[in-house]
């Protein structure tokens, strides 16, 4: 990983946990599948990008492509790049598994700010005090506590297991 950006670290992360290959061609991208499981709400998905929020062009999408969306919608949304490795790969993570609110919440609750599932200047305050306290690896550790909880609480055994292994995933990731 020597080299990369934090974005591109926490893509390749995401997109381990996120692409469907074609078989006998697991980790290349050029064989990456679009997939629709009838259990996903999202509806056909290729690279973790659902037809639901992002059209029906996703069966279509190059590498390139995917990346830009998450590069947009996800990573500069939530302003990653300012909270550094490894709380911008926490934050992007959770926001593509989970959404920008249930991320909100984690982290307000975690960092001790009011709760409300809205991340404005007072959040943003609260989470670099809380930082600042306890250190980026304990503040991440601590919010994938609540997301192993959350999933827990979701009641999806088709999924549960891959998702808490994702989280193991991440938490590798950062140590």
């Amino acid at each position: 990983m020597s080299g990369q950006s934090d974005f591109e670290r926490a893509l390749e992360f995401v997109l381990k946990w996120e692409t469907v290959f074609a078989k006998g061609y697991w980790g290349d991208f050029a064989y990456a599948i679009a997939e629709n499981d009838p259990d996903d709400p999202g509806g056909l998905t290729k690279f973790g990008l659902d037809a639901r929020t992002h059209g029906s062009g996703v069966a279509n999408l190059s590498l390139s492509q995917a990346a830009e969306i998450y590069r947009r919608e996800y990573w500069e949304r939530f302003k990653c790049e300012r909270w550094g490795f490894p709380i911008s790969a926490v934050v992007f993570d959770c926001a593509v598994n989970c959404g920008f609110r249930q991320t909100t919440l984690w982290f307000q609750r975690v960092c001790g700010a009011s709760v409300d599932g809205v991340w404005g200047p007072k959040t943003d305050e609260r989470v670099l005090e809380y930082i600042d306290d306890v250190g980026a690896k304990e503040t991440a550790r601590q919010v994938l506590e609540h997301r192993r909880a959350f999933y827990l609480g979701l009641n999806k055994p088709k999924f549960t297991q891959g998702w808490l292994n994702r989280v193991d995933g991440l938490e590798r990731l950062l140590a």
